[in-house]
């Protein structure tokens, strides 16, 4: 475990887009590749940012109405590798931080998101060089952690995110656990 982990590379892949044009500003300035969903890579082109979608990082195109868009090897190789080595050999760069935040669950099965979870999961998985970015509240502290310490977010930093980050997987996953139990009692049994 490094105990601060520079960012040289972030996925955003937002909602709520609240704060991302100054969040996205600070980045950029502070020499951040970026790569974005295509909604969010939209917002950051209209404000004078650039970023790379993620079809283009990939080389693969959205799939499926925009149903499959993360999902992909370079992606969460990215997230999880433990160092640029684990990567090398497949021509793979680390993603250091994952700024995604979730839609909220509101009682449609299109409505459950997959891609978010996953991206989330994966950097909980590799908190210990991956920063999990969950929710715009957050963007004060990572750009002040980040002008501190030269580009780099600190242990204690990405396990606080951790936790927030967990407590909001749990909430989505419960609301979506309580809506299947409502369907499954408003199903004639046979």
């Amino acid at each position: 475990m490094q105990d601060y982990v520079k960012i040289n590379r972030a996925l955003i892949s937002v909602t709520n887009k609240n704060g991302l044009e100054h969040f996205g500003h600070f980045l950029d300035s502070m020499g951040v590749e970026i790569i974005s969903t295509e909604g969010t890579y939209k917002v950051l082109e209209k404000y004078g940012m650039h970023s790379k979608e993620v079809s283009e990082y990939t080389g693969q195109p959205e799939m499926l109405g925009g149903r499959v868009k993360t999902l992909h090897p370079v992606i969460h190789a990215g997230i999880l590798a433990k160092n640029v080595e684990d990567l090398a050999e497949y021509q793979i760069q680390p993603i250091d931080m994952a700024v995604v935040n979730l839609y909220r669950f509101r009682g449609y099965v299109e409505n459950i998101d997959v891609g978010g979870p996953t991206l989330i999961k994966a950097a909980l998985k590799n908190r210990d060089r991956v920063a999990a970015v969950t929710h715009p509240i957050q963007y004060v502290r990572v750009m002040d952690e980040m002008k501190r310490n030269d580009g780099a977010l600190g242990y204690a930093t990405r396990l606080d995110f951790a936790c927030e980050a967990s407590e909001l997987l749990a909430e989505n996953e419960t609301a979506i656990a309580y809506w299947h139990k409502k369907l499954s009692r408003n199903v004639k049994k046979a």
